[in-house]
C-alpha cells in the first residue's frame, strides 16, 4: 500500500494540474485492469507454462540489475 501511495504522490509531482485532471484517471483505470486481469492471465498461463516457466518470463521482464 506504501509502495502505491508513493507511485500516486510521485505522479502528482510531475504532471501539471491539468494534466493530471486528464491521465489519472486512464492510469488508475489501467491499474485497476491490470490488477484483474493479471491473475486471470496467470492462472491461464502456468497450465501450458508450469511454474518455472512462469517465474523465467517474469525474470525476463525485469531490469537487467535484477534479473539473472
Amino acid at each position: 500500500m506504501l509502495l502505491i501511495s508513493l507511485a500516486w504522490s510521485v505522479l502528482a509531482d510531475v504532471f501539471a494540474a491539468g494534466e493530471a485532471k486528464r491521465l489519472f484517471a486512464l492510469m488508475a483505470s489501467g491499474a485497476s485492469a491490470g490488477g484483474l486481469l493479471g491473475p486471470v492471465l496467470t492462472t491461464l498461463l502456468v497450465g501450458p507454462l508450469g511454474h518455472g516457466g512462469l517465474l523465467l518470463g517474469t525474470s525476463r521482464n525485469l531490469p537487467p540489475p535484477c534479473s539473472p
